[in-house]
């Protein structure tokens, strides 16, 4: 069992030369109080689980979860006075299906329930979103997720761990980034589906490499993305390819260390596929050294070639002046350039 109660205050603003705006303009509710959004918001959240796991035969397991959650609270919007009060209770069965181990090899079927929350303000309309107008997509605290994966884990050679798998899962609602509100709007239903791949090797006590993996395919499930007020099936911000890899030294005496590296593919930034980004790269270095069990040095590089590109990247409407016509491009933060930080960790 599990409980958490959060207490919020939320609000956005507009600036001229870092200075907040009484009016907000192109708002539907100005308020004259400095605020575009200003929210109020409590909210709890109870989730009970139970698992069992059943050893049919020496080769064949089963694991069967049940999952409820809760979430319910308060909205009070601070612009026209309104308050919401929303709740829902999602029920969520899960199961897996395991055959062996034969010859240190797994293979596993699984399948079940699971959600991902929303925004309070989306749930109660204390914003809206020019994209997914005209409320085209109903808004529930927690939405539903079905998915399902076959997979392989196995142990070929000693000290090495790999596994395999083909997933797929649906969304009811596909989250994605409105740059104008700085918030995450919900949006028609999403697929995805793809491989995965991880492993661990450990060739000497002291020494660990390893990997992850992935590629992903990620479309709406629609066939009229005209009514959420899109032009294509594209997930925006979804990637087609990730990678990590890493090393990792650690002479459990004195010296320890580790290189990281992750690989971020191209994502569409808008529906129709037709502005992307390219993604990016990035190496980091870590070095430490342990002068006692109390007390130890660290020195990391991070973004080691010091590679170009955004670590997040998203479409926007521009205008050159207040009179031209809009344009889309792509505006986004860039990552950082080489840089380093040394640290002196003490452990009381």
């Amino acid at each position: 069992m599990q409980g958490r109660y959060d207490i919020l205050y939320v609000n956005r603003r507009h600036t001229y030369h870092r200075q907040a705006l009484e009016e907000c303009p192109g708002s539907l509710n100005p308020s004259g109080r400095y605020l575009c959004n200003g929210d109020n918001i409590n909210l709890g959240a109870v989730g009970f689980y139970v698992e069992n796991t059943t050893h049919w035969l020496p080769w064949l397991r089963t694991v069967v979860g049940f999952r409820e959650d809760y979430q319910g609270g308060t909205d009070d919007n601070l612009v026209d006075g309104s308050t919401t009060k929303k709740h829902q209770w999602l029920f969520q069965p899960k199961g897996s299906l395991i055959f062996g181990p034969w010859k240190k090899t797994e293979l596993y079927f699984s399948g079940g329930k699971g959600y991902h929350s929303n925004d309070f303000r989306s749930v109660s309309g204390s914003y809206s979103a020019d994209q997914f107008a005209q409320n085209s997509v109903k808004v529930p605290l927690m939405t539903a997720a079905v998915s399902g994966e076959i997979g392989l884990r196995t142990t070929p050679i000693k000290n090495l761990h790999m596994q395999a798998a083909v997933f797929l899962i649906d969304f009811d609602s596909e989250l994605s980034y409105d740059g104008d509100a700085g918030v995450n709007t919900p949006g028609p239903a999403s697929r995805r589906k793809g491989v995965e791949f991880s492993a661990q090797y450990n060739p000497l006590s002291w020494l660990e490499f390893n990997t992850d993996l992935s590629f992903a395919h990620a479309r709406y499930r629609t066939k009229d993305p005209s009514q959420y007020g899109i032009d294509g099936l594209y997930v925006t911000n979804a990637p087609k390819f990730v990678w990590a890899f890493g090393i990792l030294a650690d002479s459990h005496k004195a010296w320890y260390g580790s290189l990281q590296v992750r690989w971020l593919g191209s994502y569409p930034l808008n529906e129709d596929n037709s502005l992307r980004s390219k993604g990016y790269r990035e190496v980091n270095l870590s070095v430490g050294y342990r002068v006692s069990k109390r007390l130890r040095f660290e020195a990391s590089i991070f973004n080691l070639f010091n590679n170009h590109g955004y670590a997040a990247q998203y479409a926007y409407d521009y205008r050159l002046t207040p009179t031209s016509a809009v344009s889309t491009g792509a505006t986004g933060h860039s990552i950082e350039p080489r840089s380093a930080r040394f640290s002196v960790i003490g452990n009381f």
